[in-house]
This record gives structure tokens, C-alpha cells and sequence, in this order.
């Protein structure tokens, strides 16, 4: 970087000025007595106090100059890798947000599965025989259709929770919604069945069988959707913290 001299102070012009007239009046007054000699040393003396000042000032002004420079410089670098720094913080945050919602998904769409199965083996016992009274089946049917309904309504929450952070078409987002349609679709079945207060038939049992077989295929989607869709960018963010 080429570095230009300060200007001149309006003070060092006058000063200088000053002493040069000095130094012309003293010249010319030594030259009508007989004391040249230690006056023009005296004058050499004055301009070299001058001129050592105003080399010095500028020189200083010069070294002020480039390190305030360095310093724009530093501080000017340092700014730009603060704020890659804080980008690349912030997405690594985004990202664990996001795989903590996905997680939370997951865990939903097997509650909902483990319930809806244990609903299914409850229905399974028959109300009318002897070894099974029929006020602790329909209890234990009863305590199943609930913990089925409440796995149904967290998919559903789980589901609003990945609406807000992705649109409906984004493939995320759109499989979890097959896989909320499939388990609401299974635990209606079933809650169908128990409402008829009766032991399921073979023909319900096969239909809720391919309810789960959906279900299951439906999370597979999903799970092949994160794995596409963010897998390569946790990846690359793991990488840059390490």
C-alpha cells in the first residue's frame, strides 16, 4: 500500500515561516557587525531544529498512519471470521433443533404403532368366555383405545410441529403426513372394532395387518426423505466444527 505523507500543519508553516525570517534578520544583522561567525552558527542551529521537526513530525504521522491502517486491516479480518464463525454456529444450532424434531417424530410413530398393536391384541380376547370377565376385558380395551388416541393426536402435533418449519410439498414433510394419515387411519379401525364391543374376526385382523404394513411403509418414506434431504448437511456441519 503506498503510503502518502500527512500534510503539513498550518502551525509547522508558521512556524517555520517564523523562524526563517528570524533567520533572514539575524543573516542580515550579522553581516553589520563583527560577530558573524556565532551568529550564522546560532542560524544553522535554528534551521536544524526545524528542519529535524518537521522530519520528525512527518515521519511520526507516517508511522500513525500505517499502523492505523494495520488496525482497520485486523480489526476488518477479524470482523469477517467472527461472523462466518457465528453463521456457521448458528446453522449447526438449526440443524440439531431440527434433528431433535425429527427424533421426536420418530419416537411418536412408534408409540403409535406399539399402541395401536397392544390395541389390537386386546381385541383379540373375547368378552364372552368364561376365563376372560367381561368388565376386565372391555376395562382393558378401554385403557388401550385411550393410549391409542393420545399416540395419534402426538403424530398429529408432531405433524402441525414439521408444518411450521418445512412447507406441506417438501418431501419431509410430506411423507410424515402418510405416515400421521396411516396411523390415524389404523387406531379409526380399530377403535370401529371395539365400539362393536366384540372379538375381532379373522378378516379385521388381516385388515388391521396391512393398516400396520402401511404404517410401517410410510416411516420408511420419511426415513429415506431425512436421510436425502439433511443427512449430507449434518455431515458437512459435523465437519467444520471438528
Amino acid at each position: 500500500m503506498i503510503q502518502h505523507d500527512a500534510p503539513t500543519t498550518g502551525a509547522q508553516v508558521s512556524g517555520g515561516i517564523l523562524l526563517l525570517l528570524v533567520a533572514g534578520g539575524t543573516v542580515a544583522g550579522a553581516t553589520q557587525t563583527d560577530e558573524t561567525g556565532p551568529i550564522l552558527a546560532f542560524v544553522g542551529a535554528l534551521l536544524v531544529v526545524l528542519i529535524t521537526a518537521v522530519t520528525t513530525d512527518r515521519r511520526q504521522r507516517r508511522q500513525i498512519a500505517a499502523e492505523g491502517s494495520r488496525h482497520t486491516e485486523t480489526l476488518t479480518t477479524q470482523s469477517g471470521e467472527l461472523r462466518r464463525q457465528l453463521a456457521h454456529d448458528r446453522k449447526l444450532a438449526d440443524l440439531q433443533h431440527l434433528r431433535a424434531l425429527l427424533d421426536s417424530c420418530a419416537a411418536a410413530h412408534e408409540e403409535s404403532s406399539a399402541s395401536c398393536i397392544a390395541f389390537a391384541v386386546a381385541l383379540r380376547r373375547d368378552p364372552g368366555t368364561d376365563d376372560a370377565p367381561v368388565l376386565a376385558v372391555l376395562e382393558r380395551r378401554r385403557d388401550r383405545y385411550t393410549r391409542s388416541y393420545d399416540a395419534a393426536r402426538r403424530i398429529e402435533v408432531e405433524t402441525r410441529r414439521l408444518e411450521m418449519r418445512y412447507p406441506v410439498e417438501h418431501p419431509i414433510c410430506a411423507t410424515f403426513i402418510e405416515v400421521h394419515d396411516a396411523a390415524v387411519a389404523r387406531f379409526r379401525f380399530l377403535s370401529e372394532v371395539e365400539d362393536g364391543k366384540t372379538m375381532i374376526t379373522s378378516e379385521q385382523d388381516e385388515e388391521d395387518t396391512k393398516n400396520g404394513v402401511a404404517m410401517m411403509v410410510a416411516f420408511e418414506k420419511f426415513a429415506a426423505a431425512v436421510r436425502s434431504s439433511i443427512g449430507a448437511q449434518i455431515d458437512e456441519a459435523t465437519r467444520r466444527h471438528e
